[in-house]
């Protein structure tokens, strides 16, 4: 081993500015240099100055690289920057400091080497060395090391200085992500991002005030598990899990880094908990150790006590002016609880083209991209977005000639709008319905003020799932009352509970492939109790209400009957006038049994979205498929033909319930074969009147 070559060595990567990972670079020379096992850098957390992270490794495994923290306390790493000298160890597993840190591959190394990285002032870090076998500690191997650790030094302070300068420079820098364009339009607006189901509020106006609300919410944590701990000591319950629970709340490092993440970015408490959380499962997850991974499991209970102590479990929050929705997926109980009007743009991570975000969006003019990977993290530092829906661009933090594109961009594209509904109008000889599809209070009262003709279907699983899936029957019972009330009509069609493929609550269980598993009859039969629930809540509505009932995703017509019956009975058995009941046309193996459903259905509702998946064989979640979702299908149009021809002869109600009316090609050949009744979002109502 030539000293001067291994020098010299190193002096070749300081030099060298073109390379992408020098600390690697250093780590892989030193180690073949040595002819160790292992060589590896553990520098000091810039944020949290009692933990040490693996930034650099060569004979761990590479997944290890800033997943693994060390205590400074804890550890051979720890002791030797502790003690800031020289540590050589044989039998390292023995010794009483070692710290075995599963699924980063040292278990077989008995030799260590600690170097500590210092200058007279500052230890920076460790830099360590392992070996399979023991070795012989001598005085030329100590020089030899220390001389290279200061000379790594210097290469390392250059290194913090850099990417302290990228961070800097990333932090207000224009980014430009390409994505999938779900809706057209151009939005420029604020960024709200929802992970793990909850919506970021409005930026914090006090880092001191957001700082305050953690701790207080970290004690009123801490008490409650220490409660916890007392009410079992003597009881035949494990108390050990609520003290790793403590253990995890008094760990500085999780702690300091919700807390960091607070000051630096300028997030609630709430979203600075949830964001930290997910850093760490994710590094937990990551690991192939299963005792680490159940650690998961602590710190999701863990974050659920301190968001309840923060408040922030309600979904009573209030939305920004051109908010901008951010998360990996957003599920139709949320967007029923959003005020669309405060919406601007949708961005998920990987909703396909027929998706309800897809459809809501495109229904109502709001721009949606999806298709980009970990977009949480990558827009978490944005302060304003545009988004292209056209090209499927995302840019963050655009500059001022960026936004001025964009704004004229915008115009450009209102003057296209004008010039549209100049265009010629959809001739029809017979008056034409436009209902409303509604999920809540919000779409009720939008509804109304849009003129819709009356509500074509109201899907009442929303308010159900928004209940974590529990079912009071008073309260849904005032809740459907409040909605006939905003919608003052006479038109009104409740959806029975549709629950299965997308939309579930958190006690159903997971099914390999729920699209056609089990949802909507075929779920309340299985789930009777729930039915029955259910439709005692609309026996409790005022007689004075004029409804009807729709039977949702029949696959056969004896689940019609059965649930039909069940309806007739629960009203008989209260002397009440029975309601109309309908039948949801939405699989295609009811179109063959249309002739002996006629007999049976009071009414009928053709769920042309479901009707289109199931028919085709496309995912309406699955974006690399959404180009063969085209309801303008010759086929298609001839199955819409087709049932209107049989259910048309008996003179009952057919409605025409999706997405597919809002487009203008698409309504007009649909009216053209017969059709009168159409059933859309509310917020494309005024848009479909246009054409008229």
């Amino acid at each position: 081993m030539h000293k001067l070559e291994l020098l010299l060595g190193l002096s070749n990567i300081f030099l060298n500015n073109l390379d992408e990972n020098p600390l690697y670079k250093i780590v892989q020379h030193l180690k073949d240099y040595v002819k160790s096992d292992v060589c590896s850098i553990y520098l000091l957390d810039k944020y949290n100055r009692n933990e040490l992270i693996l930034k650099a490794t060569a004979g761990l495994k590479e997944e290890a690289v800033d997943r693994v923290r060390l205590n400074i306390k804890k550890g051979l790493v720890g002791l030797t920057y502790l003690d800031n000298n020289y540590l050589f160890i044989n039998n390292a597993t023995e010794h009483p400091d070692f710290h075995y840190f599963p699924g980063i591959g040292e278990e077989p190394f008995k030799t260590f080497i600690g170097v500590p990285l210092k200058t007279n002032i500052h230890t920076f870090g460790v830099l360590v060395f392992q070996f399979k076998n023991n070795k012989k500690d001598t005085h030329s191997l100590r020089k030899l090391l220390e001389t290279a650790s200061a000379q790594v030094l210097s290469l390392i302070l250059k290194y913090y200085q850099d990417e302290n300068n990228i961070e800097k420079a990333n932090a207000k820098k224009e980014i430009i992500l390409r994505g999938i364009p779900l809706s057209e339009g151009i939005a420029i607006g604020n960024p709200t991002h929802i992970v793990y189901n909850y919506i970021e509020q409005a930026h914090i106006t006090s880092v001191d005030n957001e700082l305050n609300l953690f701790d207080n919410s970290l004690e009123k944590t801490k008490n409650e598990i220490y409660e916890l701990i007392n009410r079992y000591k003597d009881k035949k319950i494990d108390i050990q899990i609520f003290n790793s629970h403590i253990a995890i709340l008094e760990d500085s490092s999780f702690i300091t880094k919700i807390k960091e993440h607070i000051k630096k970015l300028k997030k609630t408490a709430a979203i600075s908990t949830i964001l930290i959380t997910k850093e760490y499962v994710d590094k937990f997850n990551a690991l192939d150790d299963p005792y680490i991974k159940e650690r998961v499991y602590d710190l999701y209970d863990i974050s659920q006590r301190l968001l309840a102590n923060l408040g922030a479990l309600s979904k009573n929050i209030k939305l920004r002016d051109n908010s901008i929705i951010i998360s990996d997926k957003i599920t139709p109980g949320e967007l029923a609880s959003f005020n669309i009007d405060k919406i601007s743009g949708f961005i998920t991570e990987k909703d396909g083209l027929t998706s309800h975000t897809a459809i809501i969006a495109r229904s109502i003019g709001i721009p949606s991209i999806t298709g980009i990977n970990n977009i949480i993290k990558q827009t978490e530092n944005a302060e304003t977005i545009i988004i292209d829906g056209y090209l499927g661009l995302i840019i963050i933090n655009p500059q001022k000639e960026t936004m001025n594109l964009y704004k004229e961009k915008i115009q450009f594209y209102k003057d296209i709008e004008v010039d549209k509904r100049n265009a010629i109008k959809i001739k029809t000889d017979s008056s034409i319905n436009l209902y409303a599809n509604i999920s809540s209070l919000l779409d009720a009262e939008k509804a109304q003020d849009s003129g819709a003709d009356g509500i074509g279907l109201f899907r009442t699983e929303m308010f159900y799932l928004q209940r974590n899936g529990i079912f009071d029957i008073k309260e849904n019972s005032n809740f459907y009352r409040r909605v006939l009330n905003a919608t003052k009509t006479n038109y009104f069609i409740f959806r029975l509970l549709d629950i299965g493929a997308d939309k579930k609550s958190i006690n159903d269980s997971n099914e390999s492939n729920p699209a056609m598993g089990l949802r909507g009859s075929r779920y309340l039969l299985h789930n009777r109790i729930l039915l029955i629930k259910q439709i005692e809540a609309f026996t409790t509505l005022d007689n004075t209400y004029n409804f009807s009932l729709l039977i949702p995703f029949i696959a056969d017509i004896d689940e019609f009957i059965k649930i039909k019956n069940i309806i007739i009975n629960e009203y008989t058995k209260k002397n009440l006038k029975i309601p109309l009941i309908g039948a949801m046309v939405e699989i295609p193996s009811l179109i063959f049994s249309l002739d002996e459903l006629q007999k049976v259905a009071d009414f009928f509702s053709i769920g042309t979205n479901d009707l289109f998946q199931y028919t085709f064989a496309v995912d309406r979640t699955n974006p690399f498929v959404s180009s063969l979702y085209k309801p303008t299908n010759d086929t298609f149009l001839k199955i819409m033909e087709y049932i209107y021809k049989k259910l048309s002869k008996t003179g009952k109600h057919i409605d025409i319930c999706g997405e597919v009316a809002a487009d203008r090609t698409t309504l007009e050949k649909l009216i053209n074969i017969g059709y009168k009744n159409f059933s859309v979002n509310p917020y494309v109502l005024k848009k479909l009147k246009s054409y008229f």
